[in-house]
């Protein structure tokens, strides 16, 4: 028998546990069309990234919990993105700052990153991103306890300078 390629066991997957993706799609978008649709497409990204990792004999059942695992996943992902991007610093409304027009915003970010050496830069961008400190340690080839501790550091250098 020869091994199914990954398009094949995806679309089966998909057809096989459609239903129970929409479900907790639609559960967690509070009833929203749109933002389940979104999350309908976090989920079937997780799936596709993280379908090597099924069993190809796995059954229904388990095949059912790989899915709703990966869905958890995915929503968890999607969660901390938009609230980093939700967090994200303003310069331009933050009384502590200088200024309150673009230029002068751009100017203190611009300070900000020279106070920082290329590997803080590097994980406040991922931050912002809204990568956590696992996917930053991978992406940065480190260890995450490293990348927690270096954050950190790095928090602590930002509220020192800016009397946060």
């Amino acid at each position: 028998m020869t091994p199914q390629p990954k398009y094949d066991r995806f679309d089966k997957l998909i057809e096989r546990h459609r239903t129970l993706i929409y479900e907790v799609c639609w559960d967690y978008s509070g009833g929203d069309e749109d933002l389940c649709v979104e999350l309908m497409q976090e989920c079937y990204i997780y799936i596709w990234t993280y379908l090597p990792n099924l069993s190809s004999n796995a059954n229904w059942i388990q095949q059912f919990y790989w899915v709703s695992w990966q869905c958890r996943g995915a929503l968890s992902h999607w969660k901390r993105r938009k609230k980093h991007e939700h967090n994200l610093i303003d310069l331009s409304d933050v009384d502590r700052f200088p200024a309150h027009d673009d230029s002068a915003a751009k100017e203190t970010l611009e300070e900000l990153r020279q106070l920082l050496n290329d590997e803080e830069r590097q994980i406040l961008d991922l931050l912002w991103q809204g990568y956590n400190d696992r996917e930053i340690g991978q992406q940065l080839q480190i260890k995450t306890g490293t990348v927690k501790k270096k954050r950190q550091r790095l928090y602590q250098k930002i509220r020192s300078r800016y009397k946060i």
